[in-house]
Order: structure tokens, then sequence, then C-alpha cells
């Protein structure tokens, strides 16, 4: 029987779910993030400023979705300092009546993984979406973001961090974290602030986006799609449908030099075009003991979407 995993009948909704206003360190409002994002052909905000939660609701119409949110930080003693590793996390409300903040355990070390953890705990007891952010920037390796666990999706890709300096792709940071057995999704987000001119190269807003797949545009319809992970990561390609049957995965996309398939373990497969030209199709085998699937894709200007892991369970 076939299974769709990306619907080619079913809308999908491009979100910045990482977004700094006025309400902390950012420089637009959120009326003006809500006309430039709209401009720029998005239907979704998550405004996720910094330690205090603020609703938006009169922000919502027909064409746009304010989703509420905010996003908390873990910092080693002593602050922000240029050595200090932090740890920070968006969490996205699960209804727009809903605007209870999570209430954080006091801990002896305000970094202790004991206390993110169970922060992540909370939050998700309470319905919300959290995503695991830029850990690049946060100067996490593998010994600290090995010991989180129960969010919904890790930031696959920060734009405003690569537009900082930082490479925050982390594709292998997604691999470790479903390796040690978390099953989440991965977003792209700006985390966008704003604080250059907006025709300057380095701008941070309109370079990292997820596509949401939700029937309606409703808050209930995209935050339970966010759950269910109906969703992709992508800095520019699209993926236009993903189906499975009889172990094969066929993949639809808008132009793209390369898609690349990977597993929980060693194999994986390519597909790509030749020189100056580009591919919309391609189609890879699946098998019991590959554990998890997901797809790459890379543009002609290097640009990347990535989709979560599919298991095979819900392949074969």
């Amino acid at each position: 029987m076939k299974k769709i995993l990306i619907s080619a009948s079913i809308p999908q909704y491009k979100a910045n779910l990482h977004c700094h206003s006025t309400f902390s360190d950012g420089k637009f409002t959120p009326e003006e993030l809500k006309a430039h994002y709209m401009a720029h052909g998005y239907a979704v905000i998550a405004f996720t400023d910094h330690e205090r939660l603020y609703g938006h609701n009169e922000l919502t119409d027909g064409d746009f979705l304010a989703l509420n949110g905010y996003e908390i930080g873990f910092c080693q003693a002593g602050g922000y300092s240029n050595t200090a590793k932090v740890c920070h996390l968006c969490l996205i409300c699960p209804d727009k009546t809903y605007l209870t903040p999570v209430d954080v355990p006091d801990c002896e070390d305000p970094y202790s993984a004991e206390r993110i953890n169970e922060t992540i705990r909370r939050a998700e007891d309470a319905g919300y979406f959290v995503t695991y952010n830029h850990p690049v920037w946060s100067l996490e390796a593998y010994p600290e973001y090995s010991r989180y666990h129960g969010m919904d999706a890790l930031e696959i890709y920060n734009y405003s961090s690569d537009c900082g300096g930082w490479c925050d792709y982390v594709p292998q940071v997604y691999d470790d974290l479903l390796r040690l057995g978390n099953r989440i999704g991965c977003t792209a987000t700006d985390d966008n602030h704003d604080h250059l001119p907006e025709d300057h190269p380095l701008f941070d807003s309109y370079g990292g986006f997820t596509y949401i797949q939700s029937p309606t545009l409703s808050y209930d319809d995209v935050f339970r799609a966010l759950k269910a992970g109906d969703y992709y990561a992508s800095m520019g390609p699209r993926f236009l449908e993903i189906t499975a049957e009889d172990g094969t995965i066929s993949v639809k996309t808008s132009p793209v030099c390369r898609m690349q398939l990977s597993t929980k373990y060693r194999r994986a497969q390519a597909a790509g075009a030749k020189p100056g030209e580009t591919i919309t199709e391609a189609a890879f085998t699946v098998r019991s003991d590959d554990g998890y699937v997901r797809i790459d894709i890379v543009d002609e200007h290097g640009l990347h979407a990535d989709t979560r892991a599919f298991y095979v369970e819900e392949l074969l």
C-alpha cells in the first residue's frame, strides 16, 4: 500500500519558527515582522522572544498565523561570556489561548542537563512544541547535547548564526540525536534580530524556514501538524511529494542538483544531476535494517532542505 509522507495535495505553509521582535532584542515590532515576512511568502511566524511569553493573536487573519511562544536560555555560571556554554530552547504554545510559561526548576547548576531535561519534560507535559536551538553558537558538542532528550525537534539550520559567522547547519547533530533514540523532527529558522539594514548581505531574515503541511492555516491544525512531524526544514528547495511503496521511496522536488538518502546506519544512496542541469525526481530503496531514513536535497546555490527521519515501520 502506498504511504504518503509529503502530500502533493495538502498545502505547505512557509514558517519562521524562531523570531525576535521589539518585545526582546529584535529591531522590528510584531506588526512590522508580519508585514515583512508576508511580503516574502511566509504565512506563519512563531514569536519567540527571550524568557517572556507574549500573545500575538491579534495578528492572525485568513492569510497569516501568529504562533505564541518564547525562548528559554540556560547558561554556565558567570553569564554569557565568550567561552560560556549555553542551551537555548524554543517553546511554542499548544493553542492560542494558552499563555502559561513553564515553571523552570531551581538547580544549583543553572546549566545542568538535569535542569534542562526537567524543563523540557514540564514543557512537553503542558503540550508545548519544543525545539533545541543552534548548538554551534551555543558552544555545545556531543558531550552536552547527547544528554538532552524529550524535545520535539532540532533546529538543524539557524540563519542568524550563519550570518554571524557560525556554521549552524548541523545534520550530524541531528543524526547523533536520532541514533541516541530521540524521535524528533528538524526545523530551519531565521532566529532573526534584524539589526542590519534590510539590503545588507548579512541581514538575518528570510534564510531559514520550515514548510508545514497542514489542511488549514488555523492554530489548531498547524500545531497538530508540528506535533505530528508534518513539516520539513529548508534554506530554499522544496519537497513537493514523497511516497513509499513496496520498499521504494519516490521523491519529487523543486529543481535541485542532488538528492541523498541517509539511514540510521552506514547504508546511503544519492541521485545527482549532470553539471549545469537539475533533477526533480528520484527513487531510493528502503530495507528493514535501515532503522530510519531521511532525505536531504541541495540546489544549484548549495542550499539544503531536510526531511525528518522516517522510521522503517512507517515505510514498510
